[in-house]
């Protein structure tokens, strides 16, 4: 599996639960507790982690903090498509949920990784972040409104040509 996070490339090999990350052996031992849910355990410590995914993207839920991966064709990653080019802008709920909160508004610049909306799914509130840098044209999603994955909650148009 090819996944790209912060505009890098990584190739993810399962070797019966014990992984390499472009070919170099992580200490991470993965075992799955429930539907969606898993114990990540090295050597230093061990994580809860939810994970959620859909066609185009990986999300995982770690300690409160969201990490959303792309998922990259073998095709793509071949051609040496520039995983720059490969943020949306579009920020998605991983899972139906309630909004919390949206921390941004519309004309906001941001960063990638910057905080823009709190939503909780799962009785787990977790922070969605810009995928891009750029300025926020839409925010689609209000305080408490139930959101399902379909809709892009916030809209960022790139700064960067």
């Amino acid at each position: 599996m090819i996944l790209s996070y912060n505009n890098q490339n990584y190739r993810v090999y399962d070797d019966n639960g014990s992984y390499d990350i472009n070919k170099v052996k992580i200490g991470l031992t993965l075992s799955q507790t429930s539907k969606g849910s898993y114990r990540a355990i090295t050597s230093e410590k061990s994580y809860d982690v939810l994970v959620a995914n859909d066609e185009e993207f990986l999300y995982l839920f770690i300690e409160g903090k969201q990490f959303t991966f792309r998922k990259i064709s073998e095709d793509n990653f071949n051609h040496g498509i520039d995983s720059s080019d490969m943020g949306t802008g579009e920020i998605h709920a991983p899972m139906p949920g309630s909004v919390v909160k949206v921390l941004v508004k519309v004309g906001d610049k941001v960063e990638i990784g910057t905080p823009v909306l709190i939503i909780e799914a799962m009785k787990m509130e977790s922070t969605l972040y810009a995928d891009i840098e750029g300025v926020v044209t839409a925010v689609n999603a209000i305080g408490k409104e139930q959101v399902g994955t379909e809709k892009a909650l916030v809209v960022i148009e790139s700064v960067k040509k």
